[in-house]
């Protein structure tokens, strides 16, 4: 790995989470495939993994979320936010705060900016479907350009 560049994102562990919403799908509808005489038992078991699948969708508040970082600039990419990216000098990150949300499935990622004004708080971004270990690997390399920024603060909550 470059020590220049750095690169991570969550579209391979989405693409798996589509796939176990569709493999819930089939199996609610499987009863009308195997059993033609009770239609009821369709009814409820596609009624049930509709319910499954927005209970998960809900919690979990899946989508695309990359973090890049290289030379010069932090680079995140959300196609959820209308304002798609997020761009800041690594010269500038101060601190970077983690929060684990909802039942340690989701983290909540902040990074502050120092300025001659002051410190700005980004707004927090949601990385969904990462494992503990990816971010992990995000927080180190955020708190190792924090250290070469002599600031070193990182709050994991």
């Amino acid at each position: 790995m470059n020590k220049d560049f750095f690169y991570i994102d969550n579209f391979k562990n989405l693409l798996i989470f589509r796939g176990f919403l569709l493999f819930i799908l089939t199996l609610g509808a499987s009863p009308l495939l195997f059993l033609s005489g009770d239609k009821n038992l369709f009814y409820v078991t596609l009624i049930s993994s509709v319910i499954l699948i927005c209970i998960l969708w809900i919690v979990l508040k899946p989508s695309f979320i990359a973090l890049e970082i290289n030379n010069e600039d932090i680079f995140i990419y959300s196609e959820k936010e209308k304002n798609n990216n997020f761009i800041l000098q690594k010269k500038d990150l101060y601190k970077i705060e983690i929060h684990k949300n909802k039942f340690h499935l989701t983290y909540s990622v902040k990074l502050f900016r120092s300025s001659p004004k002051g410190i700005f708080v980004s707004k927090p971004f949601s990385f969904n479907l990462f494992s503990p270990k990816k971010i992990k690997l995000i927080s180190d390399v955020l708190q190792n350009i924090t250290n070469k920024n002599h600031t070193g603060h990182i709050k994991k909550l």
